[in-house]
C-alpha cells in the first residue's frame, strides 16, 4: 500500500489500534484449544493484522509455504472479507505486472465466493473458498515480486509536491516528471501528429505519423511487411502527394532504440496532405 494510505492500519504508542475495522467476527469465536477468540484474534491466537502483514512479506520474499497459511489461517477464522481485499492489493502492488497474477486473483475470489454458477454453492468461510484462498497466495508468491507501481506513484506524488516548493522558493526542482514540458520540438515531438492539435497545426499528415509516431519497440516480420505494402499504397494512392523515400520506409520500418525511444530524424516531408 502507499506509504501515506488512509487505509494502513495505525497504532498508538502503546501498541494499541487506533483505527476501527469493519472486519467481519469469527462464527464460533472460538480458538483452537476451545478458549474465546480475542478480538482481532485467529483461531490459532495470532493478531489478524499480524497476519495480513506476514503474508504480504511472504509474497514478497517468495514464501509459499507462509502466504498458504496465512490465506488458510485468515480464512478459517472468519477474515475472508480483510483476506481477499489484502491479497487483491498485493496482486496489484507487489507483484510483476507480467504475471497477471490479478486477474487469476479476481477469478479465485468469483470462485471463492459462489459468484460463478457452476459452483455458486461455494463460500469464503468454507473448504473449497479456502482452497481458492490458498491457491490465490501461492500464486502471488510464485510470481515475480515487483513494487514499481507502488514506488512509482509515491515518487510522482512527491515530484508534484517538490515542483510546487520549487516553484514558491524561486528554484529548479530537484526532480521533475518524465514528461517534461511536452512541447513541440522537443525530446517528445514524435507526439504531436495528424491526432493533435499542434501537429495539425504543423501540416503533420498521415505520412508523417507513418514514418515517425507509429513506430513502436518490437515489429514482427508479419507486422513490418504489411506496414510496407500500406505505405506503398498510400503513395500509389491519386489523392494524396505522398512520396516515401528509401530513408523513410527503413526509418519507419525500424524500431526504436530502447536506449533512447524518443529519438527522431528531422526527415524533411512531414506530410501526405497538399499544400
Amino acid at each position: 500500500m502507499s506509504d501515506n494510505a488512509t487505509d494502513q492500519l495505525k497504532f498508538s504508542s502503546d501498541g494499541e489500534l487506533e483505527q476501527s475495522t469493519d472486519e467481519e467476527q469469527p462464527t464460533d469465536n472460538l480458538k483452537d484449544d476451545g478458549d474465546p477468540m480475542g478480538r482481532f484474534q485467529s483461531k490459532a491466537g495470532y493478531s489478524i493484522f499480524n497476519l495480513a502483514s506476514y503474508l504480504q512479506k511472504c509474497v514478497r520474499r517468495s514464501d509459499q509455504e507462509g502466504a498458504a497459511f496465512a490465506a488458510f489461517e485468515l480464512t478459517r477464522s472468519g477474515y475472508s472479507k480483510m483476506y481477499w481485499s489484502r491479497i487483491l492489493c498485493i496482486s496489484v502492488e507487489d507483484v510483476s505486472f507480467e504475471e497477471n497474477v490479478t486477474s487469476q486473483v479476481k477469478s479465485l475470489y468469483r470462485l471463492a465466493t459462489g459468484r460463478v454458477e457452476a459452483v455458486d454453492d461455494w463460500g469464503a468461510n468454507n473448504e473449497r473458498g479456502r482452497v481458492c484462498a490458498i491457491r490465490a497466495a501461492l500464486t502471488c508468491a510464485q510470481a515475480e515480486s515487483s513494487r514499481l507501481p507502488d514506488y512509482m506513484h509515491n515518487t510522482f506524488e512527491r515530484i508534484a509536491d517538490e515542483r510546487v516548493t520549487a516553484a514558491e522558493e524561486g528554484r529548479a526542482p530537484k526532480y521533475e516528471f518524465p514528461a517534461g514540458d511536452l512541447n513541440p520540438g522537443g525530446d517528445h515531438d514524435a507526439i504531436f501528429d495528424m491526432h493533435t492539435s499542434a501537429g495539425s497545426s504543423k501540416n503533420r499528415g498521415y505520412e508523417h505519423f507513418l514514418v515517425h509516431s507509429s513506430r513502436t519497440d518490437s515489429m514482427a516480420d508479419m507486422e513490418a511487411r504489411f506496414k510496407r505494402i500500406n505505405m506503398e499504397l498510400v503513395a500509389d494512392a491519386d489523392d494524396t502527394t505522398a512520396e516515401f523515400t528509401g530513408t523513410e520506409f527503413d526509418h519507419a520500418l525500424s524500431t526504436v532504440d530502447p536506449d533512447d525511444p524518443w529519438e527522431e530524424p528531422n526527415l524533411e516531408q512531414e506530410t501526405l496532405d497538399p499544400e
